[in-house]
């Protein structure tokens, strides 16, 4: 019996794989939200979202407003994150929130796979 080269048999094309000149993208919706549920398991939720929330006036805010109790904002922001309804208009306060939840966001959890 004659063995017959990998390509011939799975499909597989030697080509290039990776694209080295890809631009690099903003970390969506998902990887965010992952980073940000890691670093509260450890910090806590309510020192987290009064992070994020004071970094995202410091920056100027925008069009989220966050109520100035600290368990409401924190409830307002997981709901942003969670996204349970996949809500288009909860992607884009993501989006506004993400400058800021990056600048606080501690090194240690910006890796995260995904």
């Amino acid at each position: 019996m004659q063995p017959l080269p990998y390509q011939q048999t799975s499909g597989f094309s030697p080509t290039a794989v990776i694209n080295r000149s890809q631009t690099k993208q903003v970390p969506g919706h998902e990887k965010i939200r992952d980073a940000v549920r890691a670093w509260s398991a450890v910090d806590n939720q309510d020192v987290v979202a009064t992070l994020i929330v004071n970094e995202y006036r410091e920056q100027g805010g925008g069009t989220i407003d966050f109520p100035d109790d600290v368990s409401r904002a924190r409830q307002k922001l997981f709901r942003f994150l969670d996204n349970k309804f996949d809500s288009e208009k909860y992607r884009n306060n993501v989006r506004e929130l993400t400058p800021a939840i990056l600048a606080v966001l501690p090194l240690e959890y910006r890796g995260l796979p995904g």
